[in-house]
């Protein structure tokens, strides 16, 4: 992986070694209007390593994606924008590029990536449920985020509940 991001950082030298834009902005802004150009910069960066690739967590070799397994896209982003003084649009590209050389990325299949990106649970750890109660698991089998799997909680009456905190309140 690191000869391909020195390549394209090769690439974006010469591409941008005359360039003059500049992006003007805060840091968020910056990186906001950047920012479809940063995802589509990692995803193709990345794209040859998906050849002859299975899932790191479930070993398929379908529907593969790169992830970020260390900073984020936009934590990295931010840092790029930041490392570049002169705010020069190809310069900003570059340090982009260049702070992947330091970032660990996984090969994931689609639903495994949407569970490695989920924020942690809120939920309490280590609650146990009232006696009666039962935990029902629903893997979601379509839509954007198929494969991620919700929870919801029956009390001995059969009334559903989506979280350990919702049954707190309704006890209330």
């Amino acid at each position: 992986m690191e000869t391909l991001v020195k390549n394209k950082i090769k690439f974006l030298t010469k591409k941008y070694e005359n360039s003059t834009a500049t992006v003007n902005g805060t840091t968020q802004e910056i990186y906001h209007i950047m920012e479809a150009s940063f995802r589509n910069m990692f995803q193709n960066m990345y794209k040859p390593i998906l050849k002859d690739k299975c899932c790191e967590h479930c070993k398929t070799t379908t529907k593969l994606n790169r992830c970020h397994a260390g900073k984020t896209r936009p934590e990295i982003g931010y840092e790029a924008i930041e490392m570049t003084k002169s705010k020069n649009h190809g310069q900003i590209m570059i340090n982009f590029v260049a702070l992947h050389l330091k970032e660990p990325v996984k090969i994931l299949c689609e639903p495994c990536h949407r569970k490695f990106d989920a924020k942690p649970s809120k939920e309490p750890k280590n609650q146990k449920l009232p006696e009666g109660w039962t935990i029902k698991e629903v893997v979601r089998q379509s839509g954007a985020t198929a494969g991620r799997v919700d929870k919801y909680y029956y009390s001995p009456s059969g009334k559903k509940f989506r979280s350990l905190l919702e049954i707190e309140r309704y006890g209330q």
